[in-house]
C-alpha cells in the first residue's frame, strides 16, 4: 500500500486543475489504470494531461511518447477515481 499521504496530495494537486485538464486526467487514468498505448497525445489539450501526469512521476512516459505506464501511486489514484465513479453510478 502506498502512502496515503501523498496520495491524497496527488488528489489535491489535480482537483486544483483547470476543467479540461482534469477531465484529461480523469479519463486517460479511469482507461488505462496500468498504462498503454497512447494515440492521442497530440490531440486537444491531452498532451499537457500527459505531461502534468509524467511530471509528477504518476505515469512514465516512453521516449517517443508512443506508450506509457503507470507507477504505484498512479495506479492507487486511478483506483481511488474508479471507485468515486462506480457509487456515483
Amino acid at each position: 500500500m502506498t502512502n496515503n499521504i501523498l496520495v491524497d496530495k496527488e488528489i489535491k494537486n489535480i482537483t486544483e486543475l483547470n476543467d479540461e485538464t482534469f477531465e484529461n486526467i480523469k479519463d486517460i487514468l479511469l482507461n488505462h489504470p496500468a498504462g498503454g498505448e497512447v494515440d492521442d497525445y497530440n490531440v486537444d489539450n491531452r498532451k499537457d494531461a500527459f505531461n502534468y501526469l509524467n511530471n509528477r512521476k504518476l505515469i512514465q512516459l516512453s521516449v517517443n511518447n508512443k506508450t506509457f505506464r503507470v507507477s504505484k501511486i498512479g495506479f492507487e489514484l486511478a483506483c481511488l477515481l474508479a471507485k468515486a465513479y462506480e457509487n456515483l453510478v
